[in-house]
């Protein structure tokens, strides 16, 4: 077990430090454009008025705040959920499926391990890979605040990247329970950024509806619990957008494991 564990942390570490860098140095960038003087913003914001709903609805509210939160969420939050969901694909596709179309997973199936416990580790894995990337980041952003001197609510922030964590883990999930029942590679790449995007674009209609549809209907795509613009502008956080993607993503994640466990595989 603990030999699984090291060998997914080794092959993963280099992509790790590579998205932990780019995120951290795009957020730094942002920070670093922003328009801080009323002029400019509110050049930004006439702009940002004419723009259709459905940009406005994927950009927030926080937009027009006119502060370096709302220029954050204009340029970095409304961008992040799907990034790391970007990240998540092309991780948690190379859990199983990987070495499947490659016909490697004959020795990692080898070793005294059961398949659920594989399933786990490896999923653990790639959870605490996207931690260090989003801690990364909000370490960055923290210290490019400071060091320009913007005030930044700290326990605002912080509950922001762990809704875009735990969310995030819910794609993870999402994707994980597709990998199980798929052995091409490259298939289960195109299909995961196929259901990201389409999961992407519905959440991004239901809000330009300007509508209150069914809890169902809002709350269907991983990206609905997302709600980083109501947080920097109300300071709280709806707890089941924290709870819900916790349980979604256990449950996707014991499903994945309990199919894996008899799934035939053909060498």
């Amino acid at each position: 077990m603990s030999a699984v564990l090291k060998q997914d942390i080794r092959k993963h570490y280099l992509s790790v430090i590579v998205w932990a860098v780019v995120l951290a140095s795009y957020a730094f960038s942002v920070i670093y454009i922003f328009p801080n003087n009323n002029s400019n913003m509110s050049e930004v914001v006439s702009l940002l008025e004419v723009l259709p709903e459905a940009f406005n609805a994927m950009l927030g509210q926080a937009i027009f705040s006119g502060t370096v939160d709302g220029w954050m969420q204009m340029n970095f939050y409304s961008m992040l959920g799907l990034i790391m969901a970007f990240y998540t694909i092309l991780t948690v596709c190379t859990i199983v499926t990987r070495e499947i179309d490659t016909r490697t997973i004959e020795y990692t199936l080898s070793q005294p391990i059961s398949r659920a416990t594989l399933i786990l580790i490896r999923f653990l894995v790639f959870a605490l890979s996207t931690l260090v990337i989003m801690l990364t980041a909000f370490v960055s952003e923290w210290g490019t605040y400071i060091y320009y001197g913007y005030d930044m609510d700290i326990t605002v922030h912080f509950l922001l990247y762990a809704n875009f964590f735990v969310t995030n883990l819910m794609i993870g999930g999402i994707i994980l329970l597709i990998s199980v029942f798929m052995t091409n590679y490259n298939r289960l790449l195109m299909i995961g950024i196929a259901v990201v995007l389409a999961l992407y674009v519905l959440t991004i209609a239901i809000q330009a509806m300007n509508a209150d549809p069914e809890p169902f209907v809002k709350y269907i795509s991983p990206f609905s619990y997302m709600q980083s613009d109501s947080l920097l502008v109300s300071g709280k956080i709806e707890m089941h957008n924290l709870w819900v993607p916790v349980i979604a993503c256990a449950g996707c994640v014991a499903a994945s494991a309990a199919v894996f466990r008899r799934k035939e595989i053909k060498i």
